[in-house]
C-alpha cells in the first residue's frame, strides 16, 4: 500500500493477543522501519540500516578454502552482521587465489573467476582496496608505490585493464562484472600538493579515466593532499565516481581523550570525530554523502602498534565503545557507505604478530594472538550487526 511522498512502512499488526499479521508498505527511499502495534495500542518503531554500501576489509586468505586462514562458516557470519560487500585485500598467506595478472597470465581470468562465483554466490559483492599492493597483492598492478610510474607505467596498466574488460581466456569483462561494486586506484596514495599536484596524481587520474571509459565505478581512497588524508574532491571531480575518506581517530583517543586504566572520554571523543568527519565532506563539490564511502576505520584488541602509537593495548571494552561511538557519529554525519576494519583475524602463523588484531571475527586458536572458538564473534560486533541491519 502506498502512501504519500513515497513513504513505506512494515507494520506488524496485533490482531488478537497472541495473533500478530505483518502488513508491508513503503519506506521512505531505501529507509525500512519495523513498527510493532499492540492490542493496548501502544507503537514502538525500530529503524533498520540507513547504509547503502556495508562494507568490511576482508583478507583474501580468510575466504579462501585452500588457505590456513580460511573461516569455513565467513559467508553466514558476515552476513549474520550485515556486511553486504567485501573490501577485499591480500592478507598474509600472498596470492592464495592466483589473480595476480602479471604472475598469473594465463590463468588469472578463471582464478578471478573462481574468486567472485564464490563471492557472488554467497550474495555478496565486493571491490579490491587497490588495483596492487607492492608486495604483489591483488590484481598485481602496482597503484601505490611512492612513484608509480616509476614502477608501472599508464601504458602498461592500460593493457592489464584491457585484459580485465575482456581480452582474457574467458573473454569476459570483469570491469563491469555486477559482482564487483567499484574498481579502486591509489589507496591512500600521495598527491602532493593541491595547487601543483605530482606525477602520481596524474597516473591515478588517467587510470581511473580509463576505466571509467569501459564502464567501471571508480573511487580513489583517501588520498593524501598537502599531507593531508581527505576525499581529495578538488582533484578528483570529473575522474571519480565515489569520493573515499579514511578515519579511525586512535591517536586522538590515545592522546586527548584517555583517562587513565583503559577508560576514555568517549563523549568527548565522539563530539570530536563527529566534528571532523563533518568537515571531511563539507566541501564535497558536485557530489553528495551518498557518493562518499567511509573506507577505514577500526580499533586493534591487545597490544599494538599503529596510527601513530606504539605498544598501546585497547581492551574488549574498548572495541565495544569505540564501536558504539563512532556509529553514532557516522550516522549524525549521514554516512551511508561504510567500511569497518577488519572482519575475520587471519592465522597468525602468517599474519603480523607486531601489527595489530584488527579483525572482529576469531577463526581458529593458535596460542599467539588469542585463544577462541573458531569463528567467534568477539566484542563489539553485536554493535556493527546493530547499525547495519
Amino acid at each position: 500500500m502506498q502512501i504519500t511522498n513515497k513513504i513505506y512502512v512494515y507494520l506488524l499488526i496485533a490482531l488478537t493477543t497472541g495473533s500478530l499479521c505483518t502488513l508491508q508498505v513503503a519506506a521512505q527511499d531505501s529507509i525500512t522501519t519495523s513498527v510493532t502495534l499492540s492490542s493496548s495500542g501502544n507503537i514502538q518503531s525500530t529503524p533498520t540500516s540507513n547504509f547503502i554500501i556495508k562494507a568490511a576489509d576482508t583478507a583474501l586468505d580468510t575466504i579462501c578454502p585452500s588457505a590456513a586462514s580460511y573461516e569455513a562458516n565467513w559467508s553466514s557470519t558476515l552476513s549474520g552482521l550485515g556486511v553486504n560487500t567485501l573490501r577485499l585485500q591480500e592478507g598474509g598467506e600472498g596470492d592464495v587465489w592466483g589473480i595476480n595478472m602479471i604472475n598469473n597470465p594465463n590463468t588469472w581470468a578463471v582464478n578471478l573467476e573462481n574468486l567472485l562465483n564464490e563471492i557472488g554466490n554467497a550474495s555478496f559483492r565486493c571491490y579490491f582496496y587497490s588495483l596492487g599492493d607492492p608486495w604483489g597483492g591483488e590484481l598485481g598492478i602496482n597503484d601505490q608505490a611512492a612513484n608509480i610510474s616509476a614502477t608501472i607505467s599508464v601504458t602498461q596498466a592500460e593493457s592489464y585493464i584491457n585484459e580485465l574488460a575482456g581480452n582474457n581466456s574467458l573473454n569476459h569483462d570483469f570491469i563491469t562484472d555486477p559482482r564487483i561494486a567499484l574498481w579502486s586506484v591509489g589507496n591512500e596514495v600521495n598527491f602532493g600538493s593541491s595547487s601543483d599536484p605530482n606525477s602520481n596524481y596524474y597516473w591515478v587520474i588517467q587510470i581511473c579515466d580509463y576505466i571509467r571509459s569501459l564502464g567501471g565505478l571508480v573511487d580513489v581512497p583517501s588520498p593524501i593532499v598537502n599531507g593531508q588524508y581527505c576525499t581529495g574532491e578538488s582533484l578528483l571531480t570529473g575522474h571519480v565516481d565515489f569520493l573515499e575518506i579514511h578515519q579511525y581517530g586512535l591517536y586522538q583517543l590515545a592522546t586527548q581523550y584517555a583517562l587513565g586504566n583503559n577508560q576514555y572520554n568517549w563523549t568527548a571523543w565522539e563530539s570530536w570525530l563527529q566534528s571532523d568527519l563533518a568537515a571531511s565532506v563539507t566541501n564535497l563539490g558536485p557530489f553528495d554523502i551518498n557518493h562518499v564511502i567511509l573506507g577505514e576505520f577500526g580499533i586493534w584488541l591487545g597490544t599494538g602498534s599503529d596510527q601513530g602509537l606504539t605498544n598501546y593495548t585497547f581492551t574488549d571494552q574498548n572495541r565495544v565503545d569505540y564501536y558504539t561511538n563512532f556509529f553514532q557519529a557516522v550516522n549524525a554525519v549521514g554516512f551511508e557507505n561504510v567500511c569497518f576494519h577488519y572482519s575475520i583475524e587471519e592465522n597468525s602463523q602468517y599474519g603480523k604478530p607486531e601489527y595489530c588484531r584488527y579483525g572482529m571475527i576469531t577463526p581458529v586458536p593458535d596460542g599467539l594472538h588469542f585463544t577462541a572458538p573458531g569463528g567467534q564473534l568477539d566484542p563489539g560486533c553485536e554493535v556493527i550487526e546493530a547499525n547495519f541491519g
